[in-house]
């Protein structure tokens, strides 16, 4: 259950808000909050997925936060 939240920072995509909860079991704590708009991303087959070991398609993209490149799904917001 949502107690208080307040407002860190607003980017150009994402939001950050801090909040205070209330767990199932009662006790509370503070969780850091990143609210997107939202994305979608496609597994792209190249096989029926009735084979034994279906491919999927991944795309090598350099990510910043990574410090590098790193192998993923197609997606986009």
């Amino acid at each position: 259950m949502l107690l208080s939240s307040q407002h860190i920072h607003s980017g150009r995509v994402i939001r950050v808000e801090q909040e205070l909860v209330r767990f199932p079991d009662g006790s509370t704590g503070i969780l850091d909050m990143v609210r997107h708009p939202g994305a979608a991303a496609i597994v792209p087959m190249l096989d029926p997925l009735s084979d034994p070991d279906p491919r999927v398609v991944l795309v090598r993209q350099f990510r910043h936060a990574a410090d590098g490149f790193i192998w993923e799904i197609p997606a986009g917001t």
